[in-house]
């Protein structure tokens, strides 16, 4: 059995692949604190994002990390 994919309609602080919370330190107003300025995201990954949120919403930590 594979989960759903999340709806498209998320909150920006929720991961747009899995639906969690993404801690996003942008979506706090700091982006200099963001996990995200320190780990290498993969592109296959952010290809998963449709194109127009690309660039806008932030994968969790978890799903950054999840390998190949």
């Amino acid at each position: 059995m594979t989960a759903d994919p999340p709806p498209n309609n998320l909150p920006a602080d929720r991961c747009p692949l899995c639906g969690q919370p993404n801690e996003c330190g942008a979506c706090q107003g700091d982006a200099s604190n963001c996990w995200c300025m320190s780990t290498p995201i993969r592109a296959d990954l952010l290809a998963r994002l449709p194109a127009e949120e690309r660039g806008l919403r932030c994968v969790c930590a978890q799903c950054a990390q999840t390998p190949e």
